[in-house]
């Protein structure tokens, strides 16, 4: 990916090397990057799950938001990540 995506931006999988183990999964799909962790990119592929996938930027293709997009939004991954932070750090509340 020409830079690196920015937190909530549509994304695509793709890679240049051949896909072998669980990649041919995520080849081609398109998802929104939900978190951003020491140049790891979780991508977030439908609104039903909470799962989070892990890619590097090279993997990663800018693409314009799709327009069936599933709503897939930042803020609960947020949440999540300050209740977990507060969960590890007495006297911290989670946001």
């Amino acid at each position: 990916m020409n830079g690196q995506p920015k937190l909530g931006a549509w994304v695509r999988c793709e890679r240049a090397a051949p896909s072998k183990g669980t990649w041919p999964q995520y080849v081609g799909r398109t998802g929104r990057v939900v978190q951003i962790n020491d140049g790891e990119y979780g991508v977030r592929f439908t609104a039903e799950t909470r799962t989070v996938t892990w890619f590097l930027a090279d993997e990663l293709v800018a693409v314009a938001k799709p327009e069936h997009a599933p709503n897939i939004g930042l803020r609960s991954e947020r949440s999540c990540t300050a209740e977990a932070t507060s969960a590890r750090l007495p006297g911290v509340d989670a946001a």
